[in-house]
């Protein structure tokens, strides 16, 4: 997934007046109230970047680098702060995919999600699928479905592959 196909989701999910994450595809600032998030291209990869209240005794700036684009939209996907928050304000049902990379560390490479009613599977960067299985109806069977279908699957196998292998975070 890219970050410009996150934020349109966000855009058009992340609703309620009460929401406390503000997240933006450039370098975010300080100003404001709550967490503030950055999802950015910079010269050499993509970054995380967090800001937290100012003035508050949990003030912080907190950033992680990626290789890949992907990486960095999935570790967002992936924190539970965000996820939760993103939950409370309509945003959709979604899981993270994630396998153990060469080194043990488990590494996300896509996430699944229902939107309007279908369930679309986001893998690596760039890479789009649907499960049309209409016995698939939660998210943990798309999940497990999708899982049967990587393991069957070469070409799904090596894109999951090589994402896992090349988006260690820097």
């Amino acid at each position: 997934m890219r970050i410009h196909e996150l934020m349109k989701l966000i855009d058009k999910y992340y609703a309620g007046i009460d929401k406390k994450l503000t997240v933006c595809n450039d370098k975010p600032g300080v100003d404001g109230e709550g967490r503030r998030v950055g999802l950015y291209a910079d010269n050499d990869g993509f970054r995380v970047d967090e800001y937290t209240e100012p003035g508050s005794s949990w003030y912080s700036f907190h950033t992680c680098h990626f290789c890949r684009e992907g990486g960095a939209v999935y570790y967002f996907l992936n924190r539970s702060v965000y996820k939760e928050e993103l939950h409370k304000h309509s945003f959709p049902e979604y899981e993270v995919l994630c396998r153990t990379n060469d080194h043990g560390l488990k590494i996300p490479y896509g996430v699944v999600m229902s939107l309007e009613g279908v369930w679309n599977v986001y893998i690596g960067d760039e890479t789009l699928l649907y499960i049309k299985d209409t016995s698939v109806k939660t998210l943990r069977d798309a999940v497990d479905y999708f899982d049967s279908v990587v393991d069957g699957n070469e070409a799904i196998k090596l894109i999951v592959k090589r994402f896992v292998r090349d988006n260690g975070q820097i």
